[in-house]
């Protein structure tokens, strides 16, 4: 805090600015304006802020379960009996209306706060990089005149070290600056040189301005920005790269790196969430970590885009030294997690051989594919112990297959039907001799993609359920 000063001691009025007091802290003693704006900075990029995005049900459940596993004992009521069993009902509705008001009360805090974080930020500056090739020499004069302009061109591009010749000049006279732009149709003109009316006069000389461009750049807030790309780029964007905050405080980065694991996981749920939806359908996104959260962060990631559709994590080597760390340990690598939209996306993106694409001998119109067992079974995480959701009922009568009604129970983690099966009817489940395993989709999933599946008798009388599985990644 004290060079700060020293450097603007030759500046009396910005040091006076700087050194007036602020306020005054309780013992009486004084608190400058820039010790005060030091203090503010280092708080907010210090501190851990947390915004709960829906605390009032968090808080509502958390009660809910306080209440039936802590304060409503069923074995302690069956043994006291219905003499002693009021009290129990009155603790509870007491507990209950207190507890209900204390989260009203929080919950009114945090929703103001979400509401502050989440309203929509405004647009600062929009600025357009256009090459001089692309504009209408109507323009060029103007140009010419524009000193910033041709600064900024020097410091870039060095124009006075080119060679002179024929096309390539002095940039002088205005005359000679216009020559000069007809001759070098790639120079990058931005328009945050230029005042508004030009820029404004510029982009209305182009007929479709959107085709014309190819590239945006946001200069934001990571989510902020996300929110505000989502109604122009949603399932428009190819790929995605994330260079997260690695969460490891030791690095020399400029922004904050040392949050708690739960805020940590909340910022990375939410624009890895919102990012997802601006990836089309055969987009993948490629997200790099290093050891400190890469468990954390692989979890965030299947529970976005599914466990399925992670589609591989390699190792990059990133300093053949290495770099020292508290524990001893010299590390020289980083983690490259690579996420798939939807199956097609995941597909798409595997390189096939010859002998893998003689896997899939059939081809219609969208491409070559294959019938696969719709049934997983043979992997760690095929089991229904692992993946309970995954073993549901399916109901086939002939040829015919469709899904039932459905109710999932909680406490026993299981799929029941709740409807009546007709006697033509056969109830179907992912099992194979004896074994719960678990199908290929999702219910949500599969009623989109219903039609991808065909069912087959076998030899036993028994009934195979097969998926089509595209290679182009078409289903």
């Amino acid at each position: 805090m004290q060079e700060i000063p020293e450097r603007v001691q030759h500046y009396p009025e910005a040091l006076r600015a700087l050194t007036a007091e602020r306020r005054r802290k309780e013992d009486g003693s004084s608190v400058s304006f820039l010790e005060h704006h030091l203090r503010q900075y280092t708080r907010r990029n210090t501190s851990d802020f947390f915004i709960h995005r829906d605390l009032r049900g968090f808080l509502s459940r958390e009660l809910d379960f306080y209440l039936k596993n802590e304060v409503l004992n069923l074995d302690e009521m069956e043994t006291a009996g219905e003499r002693l069993s009021e009290g129990w009902f009155q603790k509870l509705r007491l507990i209950k209306r207190i507890g209900n008001q204390i989260i009203d009360f929080l919950a009114q805090i945090e929703d103001f706060q979400k509401m502050l974080w989440e309203k929509k930020k405004f647009v600062t500056e929009t600025f357009y990089v256009i090459t001089v090739g692309n504009i209408p020499e109507e323009f060029y004069p103007e140009i010419a005149e524009c000193e910033a302009q041709w600064q900024e061109w020097e410091q870039l591009l060095a124009l006075s070290a080119l060679p002179k010749n024929l096309l390539s000049g002095d940039t002088v006279t205005k005359e000679e600056r216009i020559a000069f732009l007809k001759t070098h149709p790639t120079l990058p003109l931005d328009t945050r040189h230029f005042p508004q009316h030009f820029a404004d006069r510029l982009l209305a000389s182009f007929e479709n301005l959107d085709e014309l461009t190819d590239g945006l750049l946001v200069h934001s807030e990571n989510w902020q920005a996300l929110n505000l790309l989502q109604e122009k780029y949603r399932e428009r964007v190819k790929c995605i790269y994330i260079d997260p905050p690695y969460n490891t405080a030791a690095s020399e980065i400029l922004y904050k790196n040392d949050y708690k694991h739960s805020s940590w996981l909340s910022l990375m749920h939410s624009a890895v969430a919102a990012g997802m939806r601006l990836l089309s359908t055969d987009g993948l996104q490629f997200t790099t970590i290093d050891d400190a959260e890469f468990h954390r962060l692989r979890f965030v990631l299947s529970q976005i885009f599914g466990d399925e559709k992670i589609l591989g994590v390699v190792v990059i080597k990133n300093n053949p030294s290495g770099r020292s760390t508290v524990k001893g340990l010299s590390v020289a690598h980083e983690y490259g997690i690579i996420s798939a939209r939807s199956e097609s996306s995941m597909i798409a993106a595997i390189p096939r051989s010859e002998e893998q694409l003689s896997q899939y001998p059939e081809e219609d119109e969208h491409g070559r594919y294959q019938w696969r067992n719709f049934l997983r079974a043979g992997g760690a995480n095929d089991f229904r112990s692992a993946r309970p959701r995954l073993h549901y009922p399916l109901i086939v009568s002939g040829n015919e297959l469709r899904i039932p009604d459905l109710e999932w129970n909680p406490d026993s983690k299981r799929w029941s039907i709740r409807e009546k099966v007709s006697a033509n009817e056969r109830v179907v489940w992912p099992v194979s001799n004896g074994v719960e395993y678990t199908w290929r989709l999702g219910i949500e999933s599969l009623r989109e993609r219903l039609g991808d599946l065909r069912v087959r008798t076998t030899k036993e009388d028994g009934i195979a359920l097969l998926q089509r599985w595209a290679l182009s990644g078409v289903a």
